[in-house]
């Protein structure tokens, strides 16, 4: 390449300069040991001295430059504004020019190089440009790579900000803008808690220990504020900021918008539910349907009967048939307006009781009217609950009725009652004729019949432990059971202890 610069020789004018500066020890001892290079360059562009510092730059060694020219080792994209830059020192005298340029590595890499050269040809004792330089590349791939990450940042459609340890917003991309509706200018320096519900704002503090364990939250869901106040769902990955000594400074986060897949889920899971509810109306029809057309069959039956003797025995006969399933069809009627009210949160008149005296009410109604042996196995303390005592009462009249029609004349039923962690418990155990185990999950069905543990021939319409269990449950307790066929049953009530 023609550097287009005036030719000039290396030795004979410059030689006394060069020699002058080799000797001079204090010039040695700065620049041998400086992590800068250093090179004396004549106008020409000749390298008349570099300085040994050189090698840890582009791995040459000393001897190995002098006498070449500075641009040869020149990036091509970089060649010629260097050599304009050159050209107008040399038109300078005791100016300076800092430049940065790609220099080759001896391996044939380019290396960036931060140079800064000034015009000392004036001076007698320098006679030359003076380039002191130093290798930056590692900077110029940071900045490379913060650049790229900047880029990110702006064009990512997630809002992505930071933030001081105590809150304040520092940065705010054009994605946060869109999903917050803030400008930049009007949430930088303001508290992060603008975005939050009020709600959340214990959610932030619970973050923030965490980020200052060490820790990184990643697809986090909540819930945001826009600049309008309309709450929208977002998923944040929440990252701790540190600086160079790895101390923690801030908070990043990254957040998207969910609302459209939170919708579609609610509006998927709202159909799950419906399907359901339809299915449940399906089997419930089925079900009543059967469980009314078995008395109304029976009435007919009885009916038609009536009209056909005139026996007056097999007539009394009859009409007490009638009499029964006429029951019967009245209290399925009455269980199925129970089950419609309590599936709606029925509104419970709340007070404090005692369980025992609750149990000790109800063995008095059942006992008489019952030929099994009925024991109470209380508590010895009271055992406080807070309760509607006309809907408790009727869900324990149900589960030990329920016990009584299952169980065999002569057989025993057992009602204990016992504290149990920040629970009270009323268990009801009989020795009646068992449910079979894979009846057992489906006892609390309404209408659910089981062949050998549920009958119509038993006189039970199917609703008693459905509606005990919504009771229960609208108590915040919980009901269960376990049974081994043939042996009998145990029923468990569990509810909130008044005094835990």
């Amino acid at each position: 390449m023609d550097w287009n610069l005036p030719s000039r020789q290396a030795s004979g004018k410059y030689s006394n300069v060069i020699s002058r500066v080799s000797g001079e020890k204090w010039f040695r001892a700065l620049v041998e040991n400086s992590l800068d290079t250093v090179a004396l360059i004549a106008p020409d562009g000749t390298i008349l001295y570099q300085s040994p510092s050189v090698r840890h730059i582009l791995g040459y060694a000393d001897q190995e430059l002098i006498g070449r020219q500075i641009f040869e080792l020149l990036h091509p994209d970089d060649a010629l504004r260097v050599i304009n830059l050159f050209s107008r020192l040399l038109d300078a005298p005791e100016s300076s020019i800092r430049a940065e340029f790609r220099y080759r590595h001896k391996n044939g890499s380019y290396r960036w190089i931060e140079s800064v050269g000034s015009n000392f040809l004036a001076e007698p004792s320098v006679q030359a440009i003076v380039a002191n330089y130093r290798d930056i590349t590692e900077r110029k791939e940071a900045e490379k790579a913060l650049r790229h990450l900047a880029a990110i940042v702006q064009s990512s459609d997630d809002a992505i900000i930071s933030r001081t340890l105590d809150g304040i917003l520092t940065s705010w991309n054009p994605g946060a803008e869109r999903l917050y509706g803030y400008r930049a200018h009007e949430v930088i320096g303001q508290h992060v808690s603008l975005l939050l519900p009020p709600e959340q704002l214990a959610e932030l503090l619970e973050m923030d220990e965490r980020i200052k364990r060490g820790e990184r939250i990643i697809h986090y869901e909540t819930v945001r504020l826009t600049k309008d106040q309309r709450p929208i769902h977002v998923a944040i990955t929440v990252s701790p900021i540190r600086n160079a000594a790895g101390a923690l400074t801030g908070v990043s986060t990254i957040a998207r918008d969910i609302t459209e897949r939170k919708k579609a889920e609610a509006q998927a899971l709202e159909l799950a539910v419906e399907k359901e509810r339809a299915r449940m109306l399906a089997d419930f029809v089925r079900n009543a349907s059967h469980d009314f057309r078995t008395p109304l069959s029976t009435i007919n039956t009885c009916l038609y009967l009536l009209e056909h003797t005139d026996d007056p025995s097999k007539r009394r006969e009859r009409i007490q048939v009638i009499a029964q399933q006429s029951e019967r069809l009245a209290k399925l009627v009455e269980g199925l307006l129970t089950m419609t009210r309590l599936d709606y949160a029925p509104e419970l008149a709340l007070h404090p009781l005692d369980l025992n005296g609750l149990v000790q009410q109800i063995a008095l109604k059942l006992r008489p009217l019952s030929k099994r042996v009925l024991i109470l196995n209380l508590a010895n303390d009271n055992l406080p609950i807070e309760a509607d005592e006309m809907e408790m009462g009727r869900a324990l009249t149900e589960v030990v009725a329920n016990a009584v029609q299952y169980t065999p004349d002569g057989g025993q039923i057992t009602v204990r009652t016992y504290r149990q962690n920040h629970h009270v418990v009323a268990e009801v155990q009989d020795t009646g004729i068992g449910i079979a185990e894979e009846d057992l999950p489906h006892i609390f069905e309404r209408l659910y019949r089981a062949d050998k543990a549920r009958t119509t021939q038993t006189g039970g319409v199917g609703l008693g432990l459905s509606i005990a269990r919504k009771i229960v449950e609208a108590h915040g307790g919980t009901i269960e059971a376990a049974s081994v066929l043939g042996e009998g049953s145990i029923f468990k009530i569990a509810l909130p202890r008044l005094d835990a």
